[in-house]
């Protein structure tokens, strides 16, 4: 079992974080379930600092992971607890993924994410322990973890009128205002038709998501559009449960996606 107690604030996010990976190379999790266990903690812990406790108030937050085993079939179990006012993160109503980019709201993403990527979610209001949020992930047979961090690198290569953002490395709630940032530059710089490579993003939260999401309608609203190119597995299976997919325009690479303007004109 593995335990964390820290401040519910986001600079502790990475130390959380660092607390699945570690589980995940010590039980010899595969790296695509992995993906999907540090998600759901993010998703959970985020939540949590952003609100669980009134604005300027240090409150606390503790992470347990453990893994259980039943025969051959084992899950990872993973428990969130803090003291902040009572809340029950099931109780929020089913994301709507059906909805186009103009109706949909920036948030909300959070818990519908955990749902899709777990077996079993509970929320209690403990005497003392505050909201207990506990979270089931199955898990397929051992495999080898071979997931690697990289830091977010984004660069802006202009194509004409086209411009397309290079990124790599992870999309988190830690780095996704700085992606959000580079979206506004570049139509502050007249770019309004906007690719984001996505060929060596290995990660993307419902923060990414977001950030996304607040790009295509601005870029749409301004005559534009952003299309996405060459998405991982990973991230289009994340993409796919939060119905992105159905709102953005996505291509195998980028030229496709660039030449995709000129046919649209």
């Amino acid at each position: 079992m593995s335990r964390l107690a820290c401040p519910a604030d986001l600079a502790h996010l990475p130390a959380l974080l660092a607390l699945v990976t570690a589980l995940c190379q010590r039980e010899r999790i595969d790296g695509a379930t992995c993906q999907d266990l540090r998600l759901i903690v993010e998703e959970a812990c985020v939540n949590v600092m952003r609100h669980a406790y009134p604005e300027g108030e240090a409150g606390a937050l503790a992470l347990e992971a453990r893994i259980v085993q039943e025969g051959l079939v084992r899950r990872v179990v993973i428990t969130l607890e803090d003291q902040g006012r009572a809340f029950d993160p099931l109780s929020v109503a089913p994301a709507d993924t059906s909805a186009d980019a103009e109706a949909r709201a920036p948030g909300g993403l959070g818990v519908h994410l955990i749902r899709q990527l777990s077996q079993r979610q509970h929320y209690q209001r403990h005497p003392h322990l505050g909201n207990v949020f506990t979270i089931e992930k199955d898990l397929p047979l051992p495999a080898i973890h071979r997931t690697q961090e990289n830091p977010l690198q984004i660069t802006l290569n202009p194509h004409d009128k086209i411009a397309v953002l290079a990124i790599t490395g992870s999309i988190d709630s830690l780095n996704a205002d700085e992606l959000s940032q580079r979206f506004s530059q570049a139509m502050d710089q007249g770019h309004v038709r906007l690719v984001a490579d996505f060929s060596l993003v290995n990660y993307t939260s419902s923060a990414g998501l977001r950030s996304l999401l607040g790009a295509v309608k601005a870029c749409r609203l301004a005559g534009g559009d952003l299309r996405v190119a060459a998405v991982q597995p990973h991230v289009n299976r994340v993409l796919e449960i939060a119905g992105f997919t159905s709102i953005l325009n996505i291509f195998p690479d980028v030229r496709h996606a660039v030449e995709s303007f000129a046919e649209a004109a």
